[in-house]
């Protein structure tokens, strides 16, 4: 977690989260994403 990701208006991006190590279980990650509107765009899919 924390980073951040920046995208092109009409590309599709995967992304994938992969299981933390069971010695750092219990692991919480907040994921945000945004479509701040105007020429970027206002739909997250």
């Amino acid at each position: 977690c924390n980073k951040t990701y920046y995208g092109d208006v009409g590309k599709t991006y995967y992304l994938e989260l992969h299981r933390p190590k069971e010695d750092k279980v219990p692991y919480f990650c907040r994921l945000t994403f945004n479509a701040p509107g105007g020429e970027l765009g206002d739909i997250v899919q």
